[in-house]
């Protein structure tokens, strides 16, 4: 499947098997002002705004290949947009994991913050996802806010099953996947076989996640209350996996900004697809000393919830 790329309201076509978009209203992209866009990164913002100039050049017909074998787009901007191409068959799979674990439908803030882009380039993807035929219908929206209001989790299970980024959700009673990954914050390594007799948290997270960011104090407090009673947390960063462009130095030094004192390891797509393709951020696993999952929660929590399942697990309630 091709990727096409235009906001509001599409009519889609196929072309010698490329799709192209057809925009009759271009009024919410209708600005050359970034801020409007709540930008998150300038690639980002530059991005939009040549899809938009792109769109009224050409009447409203994108050819996505076009786009991105354009000379108009740097080097970061061809990346970006690859990125929004394997963001786009992601989704389902975030929807159905939200869900399955929460029970709510998530905002398009929400599954933009999963995936360190915008509302608006969300807004994009699910737009492409309504208006294109071979994409069947596997979300419902409010018309006015554009917000989800439903969800059809036999045809994203349909959709997972072709395109693939099956996600495993039920964790609770299962044993942790084996795992040896290297270490983010210095050198060495860390193994599953290194969590046996202690309490622990496996967190998963990217850099610039803004939940990640307003759980990442919560975190440091729990180990600093709960260290010498056997409990740690492990970080697992997926900045490699989902392609952020970011060096070591910068995450080392990030984490050293928000007094980070935990151990940190670096996801691959091996560990990912053993953790069931984990692909909601942050995602936590409570660990127990035999390497069993007790506890398996998605987006921000808070500090009184995580403590509450803290203090179960090391036995000795305060």
């Amino acid at each position: 499947m091709r990727l096409i790329l235009a906001f509001s309201v599409f009519f889609l076509s196929s072309v010698a098997g490329n799709t192209v978009i057809a925009s009759t209203s271009l009024k919410p992209l209708n600005t050359s002002n970034s801020e409007t866009f709540a930008v998150q990164s300038d690639v980002e913002g530059r991005v939009l705004k040549k899809v938009i100039k792109k769109i009224k050049a050409t009447g409203g017909r994108v050819i996505f290949s076009e786009l991105y074998n354009t000379l108009e787009l740097e080097a970061d901007e061809k990346e970006f947009l690859g990125r929004l191409y394997e963001i786009f068959f992601k989704i389902p799979g975030f929807l159905e994991a939200y869900f399955s674990v929460s029970g709510n439908l998530p905002t398009r803030q929400q599954i933009g913050d999963n995936f360190g882009i915008n509302k608006e380039s969300i807004e994009l993807l699910l737009t492409v996802m309504e208006m294109d035929s071979r994409v069947p219908q596997l979300f419902k929206r409010n018309p006015a806010t554009r917000e989800m209001t439903s969800i059809d989790r036999t045809k994203i299970g349909a959709f997972m099953s072709r395109y693939g980024n099956s996600v495993q959700f039920f964790w609770e009673g299962k044993k942790l996947p084996e795992f040896k990954l290297n270490r983010l914050d210095r050198q060495g390594a860390i193994s599953s076989e290194q969590l046996k007799n202690q309490v622990s948290l496996v967190y998963f997270w990217f850099s610039g996640c803004p939940p990640c960011v307003r759980i990442t104090p919560h975190l440091v407090e729990l180990g600093l209350k709960y260290g010498e009673r056997g409990f740690q947390v492990i970080g697992v960063n997926a900045d490699r996996v989902l392609k952020i462009p970011m060096t070591q130095e910068a995450q080392r030094a990030y984490l050293r900004g928000v007094g980070v004192d935990y151990p940190n390891v670096v996801l691959t797509q091996e560990a990912q697809a053993d953790f069931g393709n984990v692909n909601v951020y942050p995602t936590l696993f409570f660990v127990g000393p035999n390497l069993e999952i007790e506890s398996h929660m998605i987006n921000y929590q808070g500090l009184d919830t995580l403590k509450a399942v803290v203090e179960r697990l090391v036995g000795r309630p305060e």
